[in-house]
């Protein structure tokens, strides 16, 4: 899932203080997310990261 997130983030142009700042998640918890050692967020979060 990680792997989606970065891929996707990266083909929008966004950093991952752009993320953050977008989705509400901290950019600590983003960074663990595409490095797979954070479990799925909530899902408003995740669909707040525009990924389906």
């Amino acid at each position: 899932m990680g792997g989606a997130v970065r891929a996707r983030r990266e083909e929008v142009g966004l950093s991952l203080q752009q993320l953050a700042a977008f989705s509400g998640m901290d950019a600590q918890a983003l960074i663990a997310l595409e490095n797979g050692t954070l479990h799925q967020p909530a899902s408003d979060e995740f669909m707040a990261c525009g990924i389906q």
